[in-house]
């Protein structure tokens, strides 16, 4: 026969069992609301639709809607760099024919001089004749003179352009494979914790039947020990009216003890829906793998699938989440602790009465 009541060998077999279940609970609970924050953030780079602008990327979205500006820009700076070659080129062209047409303007002003000065001109021509040519060929190298000045504004803004086109593709590059890299931590993060909560739960589930099955042996075997003191017991020990009372009050603590465990439907019902986004996200960080080290070798159809098959896998599995921790929220119990003192005096009641039992 045992020399404890059942009631205290029994809290006290489940207590580290109990404790650590809870701590694993209490853990789950952690790490949901982490998990969802991660999973939020995750959809948000997915579905946001106020863009940035090139070539700042923020979210996902702009990753895809600037791709065909960023891959563009080696044909934008090539036909730049055909202007500045056309425009040096058309540049020296001109310089060379401005040359020209000052050394002929000198020429032109000298023979007015001369006619001026009364002297003859061969070919003959008139003071008249000599001014419209030297106006006519002012008016030539005036213009040449603003086509080279163009042609040498062409030059200096289109590779101040080319400077921004390759400023602007490097830096996104950098935020695009930032990004990708940041989705790819986060699709990680998210598949450790759907299955640390998958373990945990598991955990917690296997605590949850070792407590039920020490209550259930401790049920089996209370009602002789406390039966066969009634019926040797002399009388009830002081403090207590009859060892009826007495087993009442312990069976009362013990019906407590039956409340500790759960049924194991409620593990089930967060583990199960958990395991199935695992299943459904497993792929997902692999999708972000290759871009996040080169975003070239990618295209926006490529990038728009990355989306479409994302969201594909987490949608459901946003359903799965908010299922399993509401499941934890709403079906969780609160449990308060037992009046240790009530249970001690009990306890010692307890002690007597089996110990007048074995003297017997």
């Amino acid at each position: 026969m045992k020399e404890t009541s059942a009631f205290i060998d029994t809290a006290e077999k489940i207590q580290e069992d109990f404790e650590e279940r809870e701590e694993h609970l209490d853990k789950v609970e952690s790490i949901f609301e982490k998990l969802k924050s991660d999973v939020a953030t995750f959809k948000k780079n997915l579905t946001h639709t106020q863009f940035s602008t090139y070539p700042n990327v923020n979210y996902f979205t702009d990753v895809i809607h600037h791709y065909n500006t960023y891959s563009g820009s080696a044909d934008r700076i090539a036909d730049l760099q055909t202007e500045i070659d056309n425009s040096n080129t058309n540049k020296s062209t001109l310089e060379t024919k401005l040359k020209n047409k000052k050394k002929e303007l000198i020429e032109l002003e000298d023979d007015l001089e001369k006619l001026e000065d009364g002297k003859k001109l061969d070919p003959p021509k008139t003071k008249k004749e000599l001014e419209e040519e030297i106006e006519e060929l002012e008016k030539e190298i005036e213009d040449m003179e603003k086509s080279i000045k163009s042609s040498g504004e062409t030059v200096t803004d289109n590779k101040e352009k080319i400077k921004e086109e390759e400023k602007d593709s490097k830096t996104f590059k950098e935020q695009a494979e930032n990004k990708a890299s940041e989705m790819h931590t986060l699709a990680t993060r998210i598949i450790s914790n759907l299955e640390d909560i998958s373990s945990r739960i598991q955990k917690a589930k296997d605590l949850n039947e070792d407590i039920q099955n020490t209550i259930d042996e401790a049920n089996a075997d209370a009602s002789n020990d406390y039966g066969n003191a009634e019926d040797i017991a002399e009388g009830p020990p002081d403090g207590a009216s009859s060892v009826d009372n007495l087993e009442e009050a312990i069976r009362e603590n013990s019906a407590k003890l039956e409340e500790y465990p759960y049924d194991s439907a409620f593990f089930n019902s967060i583990k199960e829906p958990i395991d199935k986004a695992i299943t459904r996200m497993k792929d997902v960080p692999g999708l972000f793998e290759a871009i996040e080290t080169d975003i070239d070798l990618s295209s926006k159809s490529a990038l728009q699938q990355i989306k479409k098959d994302a969201l594909a896998a987490l949608n459901p599995s946003i359903e799965d989440i908010d299922s399993g921790s509401g499941t934890l929220e709403d079906d969780r119990k609160e449990f308060k602790e037992t009046d240790e003192a009530v249970t001690d005096q009990q306890e010692q009641q307890a002690r007597i009465v089996i110990i007048k039992q074995k003297i017997c």
